[in-house]
């Protein structure tokens, strides 16, 4: 979404970080101007900082590892919302789209875990009975993803676990996991090798990634 058209809001209160979006769409990047509809997407975020530095907070984004050896905890909420309404002249899918989520991210020495789970409700118009769920029921995805890390000298081992459920008439689900070895050779991120094995199981009848979330992707 940062990349989309829009305006930005950005700012930190103390331990508190700020971020709200107006801006052309869920899913607007590479898209004609002429094919996205007139209605804007809103996106929120908060982070609170719960102990540690604060250059977190002034960043607004999460930073993988502890090469640093700092001590932080932080939490943070969001929530989005988007709707078409074929305003562009283009047929497509008539939707409306809410999402929510909640984050965190913690810091201690060699240690480092952060994780976020996000659920997300469209609700189709009727009429669009060449997808599945097009005949105006409400679909619910949601998911989370867990990483972490253990730092020896530049060395840190690290894992990830990520997972997503749907329902309704696209009832799919996919799951993400495996180990990692990470080699900080400038002692940061600036120069690195990392390495990872991955597992990954995917429905076909899982919702895309898309705002429309009306299509199928993967293989099981």
């Amino acid at each position: 979404i940062d990349r989309n058209v829009g305006a930005w809001i950005r700012g930190d209160l103390g331990h508190v970080f700020y971020a709200f979006a107006v801006t052309n769409g869920f899913d607007s990047i590479g898209v004609a101007p002429a094919a996205i509809d007139q209605v804007p997407a809103f996106v929120g975020k908060l982070d609170f900082q719960l102990w540690g530095g604060n250059d977190r907070v002034k960043r607004g984004k999460y930073e993988e590892s502890n090469t640093g050896r700092k001590n932080l905890g932080v939490i943070g909420i969001s929530a989005a919302t988007d709707r078409n309404n074929n305003s562009s002249g283009v047929v497509s899918t008539k939707n409306q789209v809410y999402q929510f989520g909640i984050d965190t991210a913690i810091k201690a020495d060699l240690f480092y875990l952060q994780a976020e789970y996000v659920g997300r409700w469209i609700d189709y118009e009727v009429g669009n009975a060449s997808i599945p769920g097009g005949d105006g029921s409400s679909q619910y995805s949601h998911g989370f993803y867990v990483q972490g890390g253990f730092l020896f000298d530049n060395f840190e081992v690290v894992g990830l676990g990520s997972f997503i459920w749907c329902d309704g008439k696209q009832d799919g689900n996919a799951v993400q996991a495996g180990p990692g070895l990470n080699w900080y050779i400038s002692g940061n991120h600036k120069i690195k090798l990392q390495t990872d094995v991955t597992y990954f199981d995917v429905s076909p009848n899982l919702q895309d990634s898309t705002e429309d979330l009306d299509g199928s992707a993967g293989t099981s």
